[in-house]
């Protein structure tokens, strides 16, 4: 399934977004790497591993600053980057998108009522709460906790 880049967006829902001091003390910023898959070598085996020497190949040090590699529903990475480190990427044809972390509040635990599907107005057009919830993909969300 190939995923455009807005769909991509919903992956990002509930990413915390903040600043950090890396160990030299110097602040990054947590940004979210989409990959085009399409193009990664067949002698890396896995993305992780791809993307860790695509930040290598840049002169960014994969072990201060990859976060995280994404693969299942979007490909790319998480990473926390100095100002310096976006132009490098975004000069690289193997990069498609490259997103800063956002912030989102956690609005619910219980989807069915928060989009009032429990409502009566719903009931006749939804049989049954179970069968209303199977095969459905609502979001991917990553609380960071």
């Amino acid at each position: 399934m190939e995923l455009t880049l807005p769909l991509l967006h919903v992956v990002l829902l509930l990413l915390a977004s903040h600043s950090l001091a890396n160990a030299d003390g110097v602040n990054t910023t947590t940004y979210i790497v989409f990959m085009d898959a399409a193009r990664m070598p067949a002698v890396h085996r896995t993305p992780a591993l791809w993307h860790a020497a695509h930040l290598q190949s840049l002169s960014i040090d994969p072990e201060r600053h990859l976060l995280y590699s994404y693969s299942a529903a979007a490909h790319g990475f998480a990473a926390s980057l100095l100002p310096d480190h976006l132009p490098l990427l975004r000069s690289s044809p193997e990069v498609l998108q490259i997103v800063p972390e956002a912030v989102f509040e956690l609005h619910t635990t219980r989807s069915p009522e928060f989009l009032g599907l429990l409502s009566p107005a719903y009931q006749p057009a939804i049989q049954s709460l179970e069968a209303a919830t199977h095969d459905v993909v609502i979001g991917v969300l990553d609380t960071g906790a």
